[in-house]
């Protein structure tokens, strides 16, 4: 377990976000915002959830108008977080969205093709060793 709880974004089926919200709170969680198809918590490492399809540990928001602004406030993120870390050939850059929203699935392809074009620039090799597909859950 972590000695301080971090805010953790959970992805579930679109319609069980008040179950996943039940489960994570008897496993100590305090979930805060939610949307179709996720929901934020503040907490520790769970039991296995039955209603959570994917956990992203210690998670920002980022909030822009623009798509350049967006993609170069994500690429400055994400730089500070691997800096020490080596990443393996293949590794997963997944951008996904919650649907409901017109619209959304384009912004966010534009935000990924941004990121994609800005992350280059920095370390090309790092982008081009990305893979596009989550590892096999264990």
């Amino acid at each position: 377990m972590h000695s301080e709880s971090s805010t953790n974004l959970f992805t579930c089926q679109p319609g069980f976000e008040d179950l996943l919200g039940e489960e994570l709170q008897r496993h100590g969680f305090f979930p805060s915002e939610t949307g179709r198809g996720w929901l934020t918590a503040t907490g520790d490492e769970p039991e296995d959830s039955c209603f959570a399809h994917l956990r992203m540990q210690n998670t920002i928001a980022v909030e822009s108008t623009s798509i350049n602004a967006i993609a170069a406030q994500l690429v400055d993120f994400f730089m500070e977080r691997i800096r020490s870390v080596a990443l393996p050939e293949g590794w997963p850059l997944i951008f996904r969205f919650a649907d409901g929203m017109t619209g959304l699935g384009q912004r966010v392809k534009a935000v990924e093709k941004e990121f994609r074009v800005r992350l280059k620039k920095r370390m090309a090799t790092l982008e081009r060793t990305a893979g596009g597909e989550l590892p096999r859950g264990g």
